[in-house]
């Protein structure tokens, strides 16, 4: 469990000052293989926060097979698409560039396959918008290239996209990185004289 978060951190550079309690759980048969509790959270019913996360921690529920991009995902598309600001505004940006219908579709879909109970616009924020960005940048939909997932995405979507999977995988939280913009259409970490 601890190993795949020290994975996450040596090939995703941005979750190093990140502090997380990672748990086993055993499958519940929901299909869910990850549960992110932010501090404070003590999920629903249904999927309560493990007692052995402390209610002022971020936490990780594992409870299938994962892999350390899995984990990587979870942190970044739950966490860190609020609190640094070159990934918020590229998230922010890819939301906004994602059809409405396209959303209403998969929500229908999680409601029929996966017995979604929540709103749309809680599903949206809470999982919609979160899988979709992962979907490419963490390789969870399985694309078999490049063009693949642009022709999924589109244009703008994967633009951006491959921005977001470009600086996660560079980029150090709180580096100078996340005050400057592109530079040739690609992040690049850019250093103060003072570095």
């Amino acid at each position: 469990m601890a190993d795949l978060y020290q994975q996450a951190k040596l090939k995703y550079p941005i979750l190093a000052k990140t502090n997380y309690v990672i748990v086993k759980t055993p499958d519940d048969g929901s299909g869910r293989k990850l549960e992110h509790f932010p501090p404070g959270e003590p999920g629903s019913k249904e999927f309560a926060r493990p007692n052995q996360i402390p209610m002022n921690k971020f936490g990780l529920q594992l409870m299938g097979a994962v892999s350390a991009d899995d984990v990587a995902g979870d942190i970044i598309s739950h966490n860190l698409v609020k609190t640094d600001p070159f990934l918020k505004s590229r998230y922010n940006k890819f939301k906004s560039a994602v059809p409405k219908e396209t959303m209403r579709q998969r929500y229908q879909f999680h409601v029929k396959n996966r017995g979604e109970k929540r709103s749309f616009e809680d599903w949206s924020k809470m999982t919609g918008f979160p899988e979709l960005m992962r979907g490419y940048v963490f390789n969870q939909f399985n694309f078999q290239s490049e063009d693949d997932a642009r022709q999924f995405y589109g244009d703008k979507q994967f633009d951006l996209l491959n921005e977001i999977k470009s600086y996660v995988t560079t980029a150090k939280k709180n580096s100078s990185a996340t005050r400057k913009e592109m530079v040739t259409g690609k992040p690049r970490l850019l250093f103060r004289k003072d570095e």
